[in-house]
């Protein structure tokens, strides 16, 4: 790999953590650390796009937009 994740937390499709060496797996749908967002999938695609819009917009614009598609963030 290139690095990117380097002491970073971060998820990815399941099984496939020995791709993310010098990384903390999460078994997360989405997950920010720094500038670094991954996702796990398909499945996890609402949760990327908040978290996206997160940083881009803020929680507050990525909460509005979470409850406009009925999709709940807990947590």
């Amino acid at each position: 790999g290139m690095g990117l994740l380097e002491g970073k937390k971060a998820t990815c499709y399941p099984g496939m953590e020995d791709g993310m060496k010098g990384s903390t797996p999460e078994k997360k749908n989405a997950v920010t650390d720094g500038r670094i967002i991954t996702g796990c999938g398909v499945g996890g695609a609402l949760d990327f796009a908040c978290e996206l819009i997160t940083a881009l917009c803020g929680k507050a614009k990525a909460d509005e937009i979470a409850e406009s598609v009925v999709h709940h963030v807990y947590g």
